[in-house]
């Protein structure tokens, strides 16, 4: 039941994920050819593992919480530091491709387009996922209360 609560914020996270992709194929693709030879293909990658990383996370401790091992708290400090570390590290990075790429030439207007409308896509989505992580502190207690009533339930009836 607990992950049936869970799975669709793990997806929106991995759309998040999938966002940020974007994001660092449009600065890539858009500018000039000149840091081409030493970037090639490496925002496909860095990406591949932070959901690879995410994934393999997420799989230890649904393994782990089905072999009653820990709790469903896990969960949500997992998410909670994931809606805080992944926003701040687009930030980042948002900030560093704007320095690094702010002296290249865009190849044409549709990309800078392009690369506007994704960077305030990820920004709103940065902004949004932060607050979630702010009003998880408050949700975590009322599905945590939830949980112990329903496992107190379950333990009267057996």
């Amino acid at each position: 039941m607990v992950l049936l609560f869970l799975i669709p914020e793990y997806c929106v996270v991995f759309a998040y994920l999938i966002l940020s992709w974007q994001l660092l194929s449009l600065y890539f693709d858009g500018h000039a050819r000149i840091f081409q030879s030493m970037w090639v293909g490496c925002g496909i990658y860095f990406i591949a593992g932070c959901g690879l990383l995410f994934l393999l996370s997420l799989t230890t401790i649904v393994i782990l919480y089905l072999n009653n091992l820990v709790k469903a708290e896990v969960f949500t400090i997992q998410l909670i530091s994931l809606n805080w570390l992944l926003p701040t590290c687009m930030f980042i990075i948002i900030i560093y491709f704007a320095f690094k790429f702010s002296g290249s030439p865009i190849k044409s207007l549709e990309y800078s387009y392009k690369i506007r409308q994704v960077q305030n896509a990820v920004i709103l989505w940065s902004v949004a996922r932060t607050l979630r992580g702010v009003a998880a502190f408050y949700e975590s207690d009322l599905f945590f209360d939830y949980f112990m009533i329903e496992e107190e339930e379950k333990s009267k009836s057996i």
